[in-house]
């Protein structure tokens, strides 16, 4: 009985306890909402709403006491990684030195926060312009585009003469690296190391990465037309059933593709490319025109929406694809492919939104 009672009377004791600390809780919310705005805020950030964090972070600020630090201190830190996510580098710099102006050697919590935002504390402090570095330059001319060996589908129909304009093309495929230090996470399935090709990035995401990149570099990249990437791929509108090079013995030199290590059906046996999934960017032979990887390691983006028929009424000069769609152009093959899908001139199509394991980008510029 006296147990019971014991028991009773300790259940009563942790609730008081509990009830006391919910009332203290509120109460100091209550004596200062800063703190209040300042979870608002991260709970912003954390869903991905970075311009409303930073107007409730600001709010925070206005609210806070002078004398709290630490809270302090966790919203100019919030404040900053907003405005870094955003483009405004210059704010975010501006953030992180308060809060560095509060705690000299305080870095962000890595049990809270990951290495890599931890590492972007350290770093931001003395951003410079991020650059995609070994672009070349495509001289343009006119080529034969479309299925000029006649093993192709029907979208590669009817050949037709094109010209392009000289541009700039990616001399590799666009890095995990190169992804992290303009969005800083890594959204790729194959997390190898940082000079892999990024994956799993979707049309509308690749868009995004651009638009942040062109802020911070001040330059004007995009994504290559399918003509501009078929005439690159091709060394120039050379006619090569693949990029750099036409007989499919010749494959496992210039590119990774699924061979004899790939763990799926449809692969070409009697190659070894050294590779079960994606490779280094730059592993392989290049082509023509000095670009790696045109043919294989990952399927890359370009801007064109797609028509099976565009061919038959694509404009002579420049062709920048049909108007409007559903459903974007991908070209090179990848990893994951056999040398059928490796052609130069075959294109595949899917929705702007979807990710995908096998699927990159490279970038092109306008002189």
């Amino acid at each position: 009985m006296k147990t019971e009672k014991l028991k009773s009377l300790y259940l009563s004791i942790i609730i008081c306890m509990f009830v006391l600390n919910l009332l203290m809780s509120v109460q100091a919310a209550q004596q200062n909402p800063g703190i209040e705005r300042l979870m608002a805020g991260i709970e912003s950030y954390e869903n991905g709403s970075y311009e409303e964090a930073i107007f409730k972070l600001e709010m925070a600020l206005t609210e806070l006491p002078d004398d709290d630090k630490e809270n302090t201190w966790e919203t100019h830190f919030y404040l900053g990684l907003s405005y870094f996510l955003l483009g405004e580098d210059d704010e975010a710099k501006n953030a992180f030195n308060k809060a560095k102006e509060i705690f000299k050697n305080k870095l962000p919590d890595p049990d809270l926060h990951s290495p890599k935002i931890v590492k972007l504390f350290k770093e931001v402090l003395e951003i410079t312009k991020p650059e995609i570095e070994g672009m070349v330059l495509v001289k343009g001319g006119c080529f034969e585009m479309g299925d000029t060996f006649g093993d192709g589908d029907d979208d590669e129909k009817p050949v037709h003469e094109v010209c392009v304009d000289d541009f700039f093309m990616g001399k590799y495929e666009v890095t995990q690296g190169q992804w992290e230090d303009v969005m800083v996470s890594n959204p790729s399935k194959f997390k190898n190391g940082r000079n892999f090709p990024v994956e799993k990035v979707s049309w509308n995401d690749v868009w995004k990465f651009i638009k942040k990149l062109n802020r911070k570099a001040g330059k004007n990249y995009r994504l290559p037309t399918e003509a501009e990437w078929e005439y690159a791929a091709r060394s120039g509108g050379k006619k090569e059933k693949y990029a750099g090079f036409s007989g499919e013995s010749d494959l496992y030199p210039y590119a990774n593709f699924c061979d004899n290590n790939c763990e799926y059906s449809n692969k070409t046996k009697g190659q070894n490319d050294g590779y079960e999934n994606t490779s280094p960017v730059g592993s392989y032979k290049p082509n023509g025109l000095g670009l790696y990887d045109m043919t294989g390691n990952v399927w890359e983006w370009c801007s064109d929406w797609y028509d099976k028929d565009y061919y038959s009424n694509s404009p002579r000069k420049n062709p920048q694809g049909t108007s409007s769609g559903s459903l974007h152009v991908f070209r090179g093959g990848s990893w994951y492919n056999e040398s059928r899908n490796l052609r130069a001139s075959d294109r595949y199509l899917i929705w702007p939104g979807l990710r995908y394991y096998f699927l990159g980008f490279r970038l092109a510029r306008t002189p």
